[in-house]
């Protein structure tokens, strides 16, 4: 049995029954999540870059239990408000901390776009998610 989670509500179902469906192991819907947005210009091409090498690298590290999401830099501070994420990354070359909360990290995610410096960036990103204390 696997336990499915469809528009806020949760079903039990055999698993040849799931499909296409999102479901999760029980053991897994109670683990706390890191919530990591990744912001660039248009919330596009780099964003979407950035995303899946980080997931790679964390990954690596035994890191697995985080959401990565993507957002436009216009729109952090709003989000950033509403969501309270863990980290924020931007891709964008400059950029401003004006309306993101002080308690919110935000890095540079430039070090993926290169690789260069990725280990560096990579134990920045991991530094801050265990400043938050969240289930491993």
């Amino acid at each position: 049995m696997k336990l499915l989670i469809e528009r806020g509500n949760i079903y039990y179902y055999p698993l040849r029954y799931i499909r296409s469906r999102e479901y999760v192991d029980i053991k897994g819907m109670f683990m706390a999540k890191y919530v990591i947005y990744i912001a660039c210009g248009s919330a596009a091409a780099s964003a979407n870059v950035v995303k899946s090498r980080l997931t790679e690298k964390l990954y690596e590290r035994g890191v697995r239990n985080f959401e990565l999401r993507i957002a436009r830099v216009a729109e952090l501070p709003s989000i950033t408000q509403r969501v309270h994420p863990d980290l924020v990354i931007i891709t964008a070359g400059s950029f401003s901390k004006a309306g993101i909360p002080e308690d919110i990290p935000v890095l540079s995610g430039i070090p993926l776009m290169t690789m260069i410096g990725v280990d560096q960036f990579i134990d920045q990103v991991v530094q801050a998610l265990k400043s938050k204390k969240k289930a491993e």
